[in-house]
Parts: structure tokens; sequence; C-alpha cells
């Protein structure tokens, strides 16, 4: 718990914006921001921290586009797992994001995903498939999560 209140002094810290209109630390494309986290937290905790700095939520993808992006970036972070905004937690099957309720127009699954039914209702960038999307239930904690706001 010490760790978790350190880093998120840290990163309260960092508060100047770079000439990309992004905080400092935090990467643009595409008119969008994206923090890379490093707590290993359950998804809730992951959403919740990224509400909280800088009005950030967990990843929403919304292109092929962004996802090649995304996934070229956490390749470096390899062999981390992240979390992303993506949930069917309210209709099973019916998979919306969780900062705008949309459901997804854009998906990129793994072969035989989503295969947990309603014990896995949250979603990850999955590192040994090469960060194609699985899905996973939404107490595991993982290494890594990302955000993104603007």
């Amino acid at each position: 718990m010490i760790f978790v209140l350190i880093f998120v002094g840290l990163l309260c810290g960092i508060t100047g914006y770079t000439s990309t209109g992004c905080y400092d630390g935090w990467l643009a494309f595409d008119g969008s921001c994206y923090y890379f986290g490093t707590n290993s937290v359950h998804f809730t905790e992951a959403e919740h921290f990224c509400r909280q700095h800088n009005g950030g939520h967990l990843i929403h993808v919304d292109s092929k586009l962004e996802n090649d992006f995304i996934k070229s970036r956490l390749r470096m972070f390899k062999p981390y797992t992240w979390w992303m905004g993506l949930t069917d937690e309210l209709i099973e099957g019916t998979w919306k994001w969780f900062d705008n309720g949309q459901i997804a127009n854009f998906t990129d699954w793994h072969p035989g995903e989503p295969n947990g039914g309603m014990a896995e209702s949250c979603v990850i960038f999955y590192s040994p498939s090469d960060f194609a999307w699985v899905d996973t239930p939404c107490l595991n904690n993982f290494t890594q999560f990302v955000n993104s706001g603007s």
C-alpha cells in the first residue's frame, strides 16, 4: 500500500503540459493522451486511479489504427498484461466501454475469445497473444494498466 501512495504522489507532482497538449509523462496520439501505469490492481481500482489523474479513464480503443499504435507501445513493456476499459458486466456478451457505455464497434479478440462467460467480464491486452484482447475476471490484478485522457 505504501508503494501505491508513493507512486500516486509522484504522479500528482507532474502537472505541466508539453507542446502536444498532454501532461508530462503522457504520450500523444491522434488527439488523445496515453499514460502507461505501473500498479498491479483490479479493474475497478485501475479505472478509479485513471479518473483521479488528469480526468483519464481506462483506455477506449475506437479503431485498428489506435489499437496498432497501443500494441506497438505495449510490446516495449513485455511481458506485462494491461487493462482496458471494456466490460460486459451489465449484460453478458454485450461489450461496452466503461467510460461512456457505448458498445464496442472495433475489437481485436484473440481467436476463441471472449470465452469466459459470466466469470470473465473485463478485458486485457494479453502479452502472450501479442496483446490481442482477452476476457478475464475483473477482480484479477495485473501489473500494468493504460488510461487515456485529453
